[in-house]
């Protein structure tokens, strides 16, 4: 699926979200519901990591404004790619053409096995990304 389908699909998964969200993505802006259905998990409770793999003066401010919401954040240089992990159950795996980062490729896995082994990957990074 592309990027818009993508987008939609995580709407109607985040609002099962139960516990942790875990995200990698470049950090640029997103439609507005995606937003608010990210601070609507964190407001049920639930826990929304983010690494990102670009920080500088065109989106310090919208990450600011994630933070804000409740959003864990931490930056790791990086690119091309995106991942979501779900409670340890769902995850998607999205690849992008690097000039045209809206032109993309997404794949959902409701595959715990999947999910688990990619919550692990990103907590990997996690560790290695710095907080902004």
């Amino acid at each position: 699926m592309g990027k818009n389908e993508s987008f939609r699909h995580y709407l109607n998964i985040v609002k099962k979200a139960k516990k942790e969200v875990l995200i990698i993505s470049i950090g640029e802006p997103v439609i507005k519901e995606l937003t608010l259905a990210n601070r609507n998990f964190i407001k049920r409770g639930g826990q929304l990591k983010m690494i990102i793999h670009k920080y500088n003066e065109n989106n310090r401010s919208l990450l600011e404004s994630w933070k804000k919401m409740g959003w864990q954040i931490r930056h790791y240089k990086d690119w091309g790619y995106y991942l979501v992990v779900i409670d340890k159950k769902i995850c998607m795996i999205s690849a992008n053409n690097p000039k045209h980062t809206d032109e993309r490729i997404s794949i959902y896995f409701y595959n715990p096995a999947l999910a688990k082994a990619l919550a692990n990957y990103f907590y990997t990074l996690w560790e290695k990304a710095v907080e902004i």
